[in-house]
């Protein structure tokens, strides 16, 4: 079965490595809108930066 447990082929040293390894994760916002007011869905680079901030805030614990 090609999508079996694969689990069980990862010893606990390859977790460690991976554990380790810093990632970066390129992140793209697309804001499509009516206008350039809020009320039209448009959203400004302040808020999408801010965004960024809650998820590297809540994400960064699994950083060591």
């Amino acid at each position: 079965d090609p999508q079996g447990d694969w689990s069980s082929d990862v010893c606990s040293s390859d977790l460690a490595i991976s554990a380790a390894a810093t990632i970066n994760v390129n992140v793209y916002f697309h804001v499509v809108a009516r206008s350039n007011a809020a009320s039209d869905g448009y959203v400004t680079a302040a808020q999408i930066e801010n965004q960024v901030t809650v998820m590297n805030n809540n994400y960064g614990e699994f950083v060591t």
